[in-house]
């Protein structure tokens, strides 16, 4: 139900309920060195069906902090624990004593969102695996390098992002009319020189300084700030800032996700609230996903967002100029969840996923389930192929699997007409000459499935034929 539909009462017992709640999980740890007392969580909806989450007024200097984005996503998925698909809202927002971030950090207002990605016959995707190795400061500037994210159930977000981000790589750059995607952090097993760990383990602050050492106001963006997470905010900052600085026409960030009871499972996608643009490249990601990692039978039922987020005001999706989209793959908190991240099959499907919801933005196309919507009755000669004419929607990956399957037909007693051939798919509607009649004239039904490279398939539909004597 809607929560603007929801009676007075009954919300405001709701925003007693998951003030409480939101405030005891605030509170079970210290997350700002910069001012550690308790937070105070106030939750209540607008008459707009948004979930406003104030904060007060002391955290408001702190809105752009990374232990803020941390604590944000805490919060938000504890509520949806809390709602257990209860109510439906329209986005989360976190106010602070009822001013938006940038009353405090007016600086970090994004740019101007654009009307559509700017199309070029080779569009240009940055793709952005989340966390990785950063220096966190202690005393006197003294350092040490840790990751972003505590392993969980077997995977290392910090890692395990970089592996689905070169598989996507490789898979996008296969793929027709698409450049090979730049990456935000270096992909390479090249030793990083201090911390001798794999380049791929190292966050793209870092990469990027490296790559672009003229450019620090792409990876140095915050040089007053004296933080101890100092680096760890700027290498958020560095993702969507180098895409801006290359004119990327999308930046796509890659991230598992966490919550402390282990229950939330699924796939979701986060886009700016004031972005359009990003609502439709992060709707047409989880199309994308939906799809391809739910054709797979092991994982039919995995759970996977009909519509994308606009909760929070995270800075990867913030400081964007162009689309951007910010992807949870799974739960890594969440032991089958988990289990599926490292997976072999379900990556691949994922990459392919993410490939095809990329492809559907970026042709401006709409997401519509694969299925034969109508079929021509067909005709041909016996012992010969025969002509039938079929129109589908969707967008299904080539080759295609046509398989025709004879209903009624007993192969130990007569000849069938059953077959199945692969090839490439033309625009709906397609004329598709091959199935072959057999010996005896007649009209002969059958059961047609179509099956794309990605395995999605089609639902069944019955049509005829007519094989008839040749003129000959």
């Amino acid at each position: 139900m809607p929560i603007e539909l929801v009676a007075t009462e009954a919300k405001r017992q709701m925003e007693v309920r998951l003030s409480r709640r939101l405030h005891e999980v605030a509170n079970q740890r210290i997350w700002f060195d910069e001012r550690p007392g308790p937070i105070r969580v106030d939750v209540r909806f607008d008459d707009g069906g948004r979930v406003l989450i104030d904060l007060g007024p002391g955290l408001g200097k702190l809105s752009n902090t990374a232990d803020m984005e941390d604590l944000e996503s805490l919060l938000i998925n504890t509520f949806d624990l809390e709602l257990a698909d209860q109510v439906t809202h329209r986005g989360i927002s976190f106010l602070f004593d009822g001013k938006d971030m940038y009353f405090y950090r007016p600086e970090e207002r994004p740019p101007p969102p654009r009307q559509r990605a700017r199309m070029r016959s080779w569009p240009r995707v940055v793709l952005s695996p989340g966390h990785g190795h950063y220096r966190l400061y202690g005393e006197k500037d003294s350092y040490s390098w840790v990751f972003q994210r505590t392993e969980q159930h077997g995977v290392q977000e910090d890692v395990i992002t970089m592996e689905y981000a070169r598989l996507l790589k490789e898979e996008m750059s296969q793929r027709p009319g698409m450049l090979t995607p730049r990456l935000t952090r270096l992909d390479w097993d090249l030793t990083h020189a201090e911390t001798r760990k794999p380049w791929s383990y190292i966050s793209a602050r870092y990469y990027l300084a490296w790559e672009y050492p003229e450019n620090p106001e792409i990876w140095h963006s915050l040089p007053e700030d004296k933080t101890k997470g100092r680096e760890r905010l700027e290498d958020i900052r560095s993702r969507p800032l180098f895409a801006n600085h290359i004119g990327a026409d999308a930046l796509v960030h890659l991230h598992t996700n966490a919550e402390p009871s282990g229950k939330v499972r699924g796939a979701r996608a986060y886009h700016y609230k004031d972005s359009p643009e990003s609502k439709k490249l992060a709707d047409s990601l989880l199309c994308g996903l939906k799809e391809v990692i739910r054709a797979q039978p092991k994982y039919k039922d995995f759970q996977i967002d009909d519509e994308s987020r606009n909760d929070g005001d995270y800075g990867e999706n913030r400081l964007a100029a162009m689309p951007s989209a910010l992807v949870e793959l799974a739960f890594h908190s969440n032991e089958k969840d988990a289990a599926a991240l490292l997976d072999e099959n379900f990556k691949r499907a994922a990459v392919s996923g993410l490939t095809k919801g990329v492809q559907l933005y970026m042709d401006g196309e709409g997401c519509e389930p694969f299925v034969v919507t109508e079929v021509g009755q067909g005709s041909g000669y016996i012992h010969s192929n025969a002509t039938m004419i079929f129109s589908y929607k969707g967008s299904p990956r080539p080759p295609v699997i046509f398989n025709f399957e004879e209903i009624g037909c007993n192969p130990s007693a007569a000849e069938c007409m059953s077959q199945q051939d692969s090839r490439d798919i033309e625009p709906s509607p397609m004329i598709y000459y091959g199935l072959r009649c057999p010996g005896v004239p007649g009209v002969r039904k059958y059961r047609l499935t179509l099956i794309d490279r990605d395995g999605v398939a089609s639902s069944p539909v019955e049509g005829e034929v007519n094989c008839k004597y040749s003129h000959y």
